[in-house]
């Protein structure tokens, strides 16, 4: 663990657990989180088949936005690529948005991930989107791996992030191919391609692998595999965030039945895994300031990627060494239903 003298004197050092530190940058400006869609219309495969289909208050809109979207630099959600809009919908799959670069998982086996171009114009039923993530930076050098539900939990719930009881993240970390736990849709959540009842979600057990391809990094790689992997997420604590006006939780979040019902974060997260070792993960660990040197990292290394899986990662993904830039989330905005 470095000295606190060595870093800057713009930052201050205000937690050092023995295998983490955060970081608080005076000069970072909070994070402003939008919602567009509801998260409940793809979990009941509820989602319109075409843009243009009528409004109607049990179907999931198509919204076709321009990506990125303004001063959005971040976003994960749902997405398709390409025309006619007809047959990109029909695999409509996982989608992130990092460093301004589109990425996208059609709903398909085998996984078939790739990189859309900056300005490509996407359909979403469902997108959560951020601008900035400057408020600090938190690293993790573990002897032994921790999930990755234990460090938000752990950085959401810093008496210095813990303002909102919401954080916005972009991380980078190095991992094992079998330390990743993921899924990622196989089958598009169209209304048209049989819809789920009330009652039930496409992640409940009897349905999960019908409407999910899960684990496929684990299936596509060795096991000892060495992975940098690139996330985008939000974490929050569900109990405060209930009492927050507006619908923002129920629109942007779900609790799994009988796993995080009782937990106190939650997160949504979307990942590029890249086979290989392309970060400085030492280097970045080290790093006082290190806003702009990620930033810059990982432009370059998403950039140059080639074999790349975008997936949704699950809250048992494990991880010993990681780097994360945080946004507080000080205002969430519901644009569309």
């Amino acid at each position: 663990m470095l000295n606190p003298t060595t870093h800057p004197a713009d930052h201050q050092l205000v937690h050092c657990p023995p295998a983490s530190r955060i970081v608080m940058s005076p000069h970072g400006a909070a994070t402003t989180l939008q919602i567009i869609g509801d998260i409940r219309h793809v979990l009941r495969s509820a989602c319109a088949d075409r843009p243009s289909r009528a409004a109607y208050s049990d179907v999931g809109m198509i919204y076709a936005l321009p990506q990125p979207c303004g001063t959005t630099h971040f976003a994960l959600g749902g997405g398709a690529f390409g025309d006619p809009a007809s047959l990109a919908l029909q695999q409509l799959g996982e989608y992130a948005l990092i460093e301004g670069r589109p990425w996208w998982t059609p709903a398909r086996v085998p996984t078939d991930s790739r990189r859309e171009a900056a300005g490509a114009r996407m359909l979403t039923p469902f997108l959560i989107q951020w601008d900035r993530v400057g408020s600090a930076w938190a690293s993790l050098n573990a002897a032994a791996p921790t999930s990755l539900l234990d460090w938000y939990d752990e950085l959401l719930h810093d008496p210095h992030l813990d303002r909102t009881g919401a954080i916005a993240v972009e991380i980078f970390a190095r991992t094992f191919a079998s330390l990743i736990v993921d899924k990622h849709l196989r089958r598009a959540p169209l209304i048209r391609m049989d819809r789920v009842d009330s009652d039930h979600l496409i992640t409940d057990p009897d349905l999960i692998d019908i409407y999910f391809q899960r684990n496929a990094v684990q299936r596509s790689l060795s096991a000892d595999t060495v992975c940098d992997v690139v996330m985008v997420g939000v974490a929050l604590d569900p109990d405060r965030l209930a009492r927050a006006p507006g619908d923002v939780l129920r629109r942007g979040f779900y609790i799994t039945p009988g796993v995080s019902v009782r937990a106190r974060t939650i997160h949504h997260t979307h990942a590029v895994v890249l086979p290989g070792s392309r970060l400085p993960m030492e280097e970045l660990i080290e790093l006082g300031a290190p806003e702009r040197e990620l930033a810059a990292v990982a432009d370059a290394m998403l950039a140059g990627a080639r074999e790349t899986y975008l997936v949704h990662l699950e809250s048992d993904t494990r991880l010993s060494k990681a780097v994360a830039r945080i946004g507080i989330i000080e205002e969430m905005i519901a644009l569309a239903a």
